[in-house]
């Protein structure tokens, strides 16, 4: 529910770690060094597309759906046919 909030969040504040990495990069530090900056944003960058890419299986685990077949539906098995034999010509 909240996940698409908390991505976003997650991105804008890596977007604002980068320009304070420019920021302390061209005129002074803030906190931490540029590099350090940059390693804070990649960190939550990284966070955020795990959000992102986990929002559909929470989803579906919150509904009750996660992993269970459609009612009356079974999985079906494709058998594979007989190898055929190889002959020389």
């Amino acid at each position: 529910m909240y996940h698409k909030i908390l991505a976003d969040g997650f991105f804008t504040f890596a977007a604002i770690a980068i320009l304070v990495s420019v920021y302390g990069w061209q005129i002074e530090d803030i906190f931490l060094a540029s590099a350090q900056w940059l390693q804070v944003a990649t960190v939550m960058l990284l966070v955020a597309i795990y959000i992102k890419m986990n929002t559909v299986d929470d989803e579906a685990i919150l509904n009750g759906t996660f992993n269970k077949n459609p009612v009356g539906k079974k999985p079906v098995v494709k058998k594979r046919g007989r190898p055929r034999k190889i002959t020389k010509k």
